[in-house]
Order: structure tokens, then sequence, then C-alpha cells
């Protein structure tokens, strides 16, 4: 029985995870996808840590806490590029040519090519014992400098601080993909963790990871292309002047993709909409990725063999690992989304398959960080 994609696209990407408490102290502010906090939360300690830089000017923890927690504030509401960049300018005066300073004016010019100066002057600086990979995992892949990457991807793997459970994800939605397949994602929790499987486990190398947003680079765009054996990057049909062109561009570039590539092409269920819109009918679920076809085939049979022969699911069923990633919580809950369909299949032809798959995703959605309500939810999915 075929199943588009079409039947999930409501439950994905819907646990967007928050939660306000009063700051009395300034707290170091950690990135969006290990602990997400709301905007009052955000603007209460741009104001602490705005006093703490008044206190220590020369303090670059204390700047580098005062401008994330101004950016994240701004991500509730349209991005005051003013205030951004008189914070920048007032980091300039108090703590020039330093690691911190380069590393935020690489964040706030992303786009320019100031953010390549000032990412490359970063580099330069970069501190031992520095919990900033993500950034510049994300720079040198945008940069498309393909050495450099893989020794700060496996560097980030051997600290052993990224989140196993969403390595765990990750490992699993490329154990479903065929061989060679392309895999295109569009966030950090789809894109950087491969890499770190790639690069420091050294697992699942002939897939070939596309990150969405950065195909309107050029530099990665050109790696793609050449890596698919492509040919040149096409030029957009119509200048690049507004977000209709943009999305058009991107259109153009992913259709090119799939009609000249031999390799199978697959998506992440999250933001689907917004990587291929109109692709939708042509997307079959194989469990956590979406495979594009023209022809319509059993996906069911695919997904039941990936559940049953090529995830590895036991860390939903007890998990020895601190829950601190906010993360973690939204990608457990979509295995139910995901995969909730099959159990209608199981109960009527493998009790004992039935039993397990329902118990391992009851047990993965109860150890999540959700609210009661969130849990009940998705709970709900696996009764139907």
């Amino acid at each position: 029985m075929q199943n588009s994609m079409k039947h999930f696209a409501m439950m994905l990407g819907v646990t967007l995870l928050s939660g306000w408490t009063w700051a009395q102290k300034p707290e170091k502010i950690k990135m969006y996808v290990v602990k997400q906090q709301d905007s009052t939360y955000y603007a209460t300690q741009s104001q602490l840590w705005k006093k703490e830089v008044a206190k220590r000017p020369h303090d670059e923890e204390a700047w580098d806490n005062y401008y994330n927690a101004t950016r994240y504030a701004q991500w509730f509401h349209d991005r005051n590029d003013s205030e951004e960049q008189q914070l920048l300018e007032s980091m300039k005066r108090a703590i020039p040519n330093t690691y911190t300073y380069y590393k935020c004016a690489y964040r706030y010019n992303q786009g320019s090519p100031e953010s390549v100066r000032a990412a490359e002057e970063a580099l330069r600086r970069l501190p031992q014992g520095h919990d900033d990979y993500d950034t510049w995992v994300g720079y040198l892949l945008l940069t498309a400098q393909m050495n450099r990457l893989s020794e700060m991807a496996r560097q980030y793997y051997e600290t052993g601080s990224y989140s196993p459970a969403i390595l765990q994800y990750n490992y699993n939605e490329l154990q479903g993909m065929d061989e060679g397949g392309i895999y295109v994602g569009n966030g950090d929790a789809s894109i950087i963790p491969k890499l770190l499987l790639q690069y420091g486990k050294e697992v699942h190398k002939d897939k070939i990871i596309v990150c969405f947003p950065m195909l309107i680079a050029k530099d990665y765009a050109e790696y793609v292309f050449k890596k698919l054996g492509l040919g040149p990057v096409p030029e957009p049909l119509r200048p690049l002047t507004s977000q209709e062109a943009y999305e058009a561009y991107y259109q153009q570039l992913m259709e090119t993709i799939r009609n000249h590539t031999t390799r199978s092409l697959y998506f992440s269920a999250f933001n689907i909409k917004d990587m291929v819109p109109t692709w939708t009918d042509s997307l079959y679920n194989e469990g956590l990725v979406m495979k594009y076809s023209t022809r319509l085939y059993d996906n069911r049979a695919v997904k039941r063999r990936n559940v049953e022969e090529r995830y590895l699911l036991d860390y939903l069923r007890q998990s020895f690992t601190p829950r601190e990633w906010t993360t973690n919580s939204r990608l457990t809950a979509n295995y139910a989304v995901l995969c909730s369909d099959l159990l209608p299949y199981y109960k009527k032809h493998d009790r004992k398959r039935y039993q397990w798959l329902y118990e391992t995703l009851t047990q993965g959605i109860n150890q999540t960080d959700l609210s009661g309500e969130e849990k009940y939810k998705y709970l709900r999915l696996l009764d139907k």
C-alpha cells in the first residue's frame, strides 16, 4: 500500500519546546539546538549580560553571552540590525582583535564577503577548549573547505559533547537509504551530526549530504555539483533580487539534481515543503526519510525492513545519557509520527512485532522532556 509524504506533513516539526523561567542572574546562553527558550528569557538575559559587560568590559565570555542572548531574542521579532550592529561596534571597542569579536562579526555579517574575513580571523585565534564547533563546521561546509571541515568534524565528534541521541537518529536516517544515496536536509540537527558520523565515526561515507539552504552559495553549490558529477552549476533564470527569485532558483537547482543524477534522492522529513513544495506527491515515507520516486511502489514494505533490520532503536527504550538537548525530544517524538502507521499492520500480521514497536515508541515518548499534554498527543498516534 502506497503512502506519500503528504499524510505526514501536518504532524512534522510541531514540537518546538520553550520554557520560560524568570532569570535572576545571567546564565550561559546555550545553542538553540541544545536548549530552546522563549523570547522573554533571551530578552532578560540580554539585559543581564549587558550589565555584566559594563562591569567587566574586557571579558570575552560576557560579551559572547550578551551577543548570543540579543541575537536569539531577535529571532522572535523582526531582526533589528541597528541594535545588533551597535552591540558589535561596542564589542569592537572593548575587545578588538579577539576571537570572540571576530566570531560574532562573522555571525552578524553572514552572506557577505566580510563574514569570510571575520571567520578566518576568528579561526586563527581559535582557543583550546572552545565549544563553537557548530559554527565552524557550518562555515567550512558553506565555503566548501572540505579538508578543514573533515578535521573540524572529527575533532567535534571526538570531544564526545554532541548529543548521542541526535547522532543515533541521524545514523538511523542514513541506515535506511540506498547505497550512495543523496540526503537533502535543512537545519543543524539534520546536517551537522551526519558530518560527524562520516568524518568522526567514519560510517556511511558513501552517502552525499546536501545542505539545502547552502545551495545558494557559489562555492558550496560548485562542490555539490562536482561531487555529483553534474557539470557546472546552472545560472539563475532571473536576477536574484527578490525572495521569490531566490525560491525559484533553489527549485531550479533541485530540479537539476533530480533530473540528472542516477543516485537515489532522499529528503529530511523536517521542513520538506520549504525545500520542495511542488514535489510532495512524489515523496514516499520509508521510515525516517522521504524518498523521491516517479513511480508507485510499496514504501511501507521498505519501512518495515528499516524498522525490523536496519534501525537501531534500543536507545528509545532505555537511555543512559542525560537528556540535555531540547532537540532530542523533538526527534524522538517524530519516530511516533513517521513509524506509527506500521502498528495496524503488525497488529494484524505479527503480534510480537506489534508489541515490540508499540512499547519502543511509547517508552521513547515517555523518556522525552515534552510536557504531559504533548506526550499525550503523540501517544494517541500509537492507538489509532
